[in-house]
């Protein structure tokens, strides 16, 4: 899902919340960033950040994020050592520009996490903690890119049809349908009757196929 909701203006608080956030988990709280991810984005404080909640954006801190993560999802914080973010701007890092990457491209928290790691963007620290956001975000894009499987490919392998067969079943042109497989066409614009005839194929619905994000 693409979301943009918030002012520009405020990109600023979400990023710096966000670094705080991560270095809290990590080193006051002592659980892994992945796991914290999880119960961030199901539990609702994403999504209140994403949709522009003047409550979360500026009238919280990145600590009292945490705290409100774990509130929803029902656990308890166990603290351990006391923050000193300045001993840790890897990590600091990662949850600034995760933040600015979310609001840069309207992606959702959870569908990034989805792609990438946290500790997926973290190993870019030193080539890119000196470049400018846009740069780090251009990078993440190329990275998601090569991760990403569309929901095509992922149904074709689901029932057992080579990209051959496929092409054949569905009299679409095995080039164009390698092309929608890796992204570089987008199937969301293909004809009407292209996508009816994958999908019919592939015995599914026309939607399962489209990319929805």
């Amino acid at each position: 899902m693409v979301i943009k909701d918030y002012d520009s203006r405020f990109i600023e608080y979400v990023m710096r919340n966000m670094g705080e956030a991560f270095c809290f988990v990590q080193e006051v709280v002592c659980q892994d960033l992945d796991a914290f991810m999880v119960i961030f984005t199901h539990f609702g404080v994403a999504k209140e950040i994403e949709s522009g909640n003047p409550t979360y954006i500026y009238g919280m801190s990145g600590t009292e994020w945490v705290y409100k993560t774990y509130e929803l999802a029902g656990l308890k914080i166990n603290l351990g050592r006391s923050l000193d973010k300045s001993h840790h701007l890897d990590t600091y890092w990662t949850g600034y520009i995760l933040a600015y990457y979310q609001f840069k491209t309207g992606l959702s928290f959870q569908y990034i996490h989805d792609q990438l790691s946290v500790y997926d963007i973290r190993k870019l620290y030193y080539p890119l903690h000196e470049a400018s956001e846009d740069k780090a975000v251009d990078v993440i894009n190329k990275l998601i890119k090569r991760k990403y499987v569309t929901r095509l490919q992922q149904r074709r392998k689901l029932v057992g049809l080579s990209q051959s067969e496929l092409a054949k079943a569905s009299n679409v042109n095995i080039r164009t349908l390698q092309e929608y497989e890796i992204g570089t066409k987008d199937i969301n614009k293909a004809s009407a009757l292209t996508v009816y005839n994958l999908s019919k194929a592939l015995n599914c619905k026309v939607e399962d196929i489209l990319e929805l994000i």
